[in-house]
Parts: structure tokens; sequence; C-alpha cells
């Protein structure tokens, strides 16, 4: 039951292992390190390519997305215009109504 001694063997242990792992090291040779190089390369043109097309689909949309967006203003605003011409037609109506009826009641 001494926590000092079992954190001591845990710490020997790491060491051990740390020391063995740099062992294991061996230097890279060149062509590895091309390898390495030539890899990174492709995996990035990778990405890029990946980008560049999530760019141009997001460039589409925005795109498309203009276009419905103006014709929704087109078809807003004629109907806006259309609303609006019946309004005064019918408030054009209404006062020949109430002119008429005046009339009547004026001329019997």
């Amino acid at each position: 039951k001494r926590p000092s001694k079992d954190k001591k063997k845990e710490e020997d242990k790491g060491e051990e292992f740390g020391k063995a792992a740099a062992d294991d090291e061996e230097p890279i040779s060149q062509e590895d390190q091309d390898m390495i190089v030539k890899g990174t390369r492709d995996a990035a043109f990778r990405i890029l390519l990946q980008l560049e097309k999530r760019r141009a689909r997001a460039e589409k949309v925005f795109v498309e997305n203009e276009k419905r967006s103006k014709v929704a203003m087109k078809e807003a605003k004629e109907k806006y215009l259309h609303e609006e011409k019946q309004d005064e037609e019918w408030n054009k109506d209404r006062t020949d109504r109430i002119d008429s009826w005046r009339d009547f009641q004026q001329h019997g």
C-alpha cells in the first residue's frame, strides 16, 4: 500500500518504453522522405480539388438562388401592381355607384 513505490515503478516502465522507442528509430532515407513529401502533396492536392468542387457548387447554388430571388421579386412586384390596379378599379366602381345613387336620390 505504498503509492510512492507504485508510481516509481510506473515511471521506470515509461522511461524504459521511451528508451526502447528511441532505440528503434532509424534515420529516414531520402527515398522515404521523398515518398512522404509526395504523399503529402497528393493529399493536399486532393483536398484542394475537393475545396474547388465545393466552391464551384456553392457559386452555382448562389447564382441559382439569385435568379430565383430576382424572379420571385419580379412576380411579387407584378402581383402587387395587379392588386393595386384591382383596388383602384374597385374604388372607382364604388365611387361611381355612390355618385349614381346620389343622382338617383336627387332626381328621383
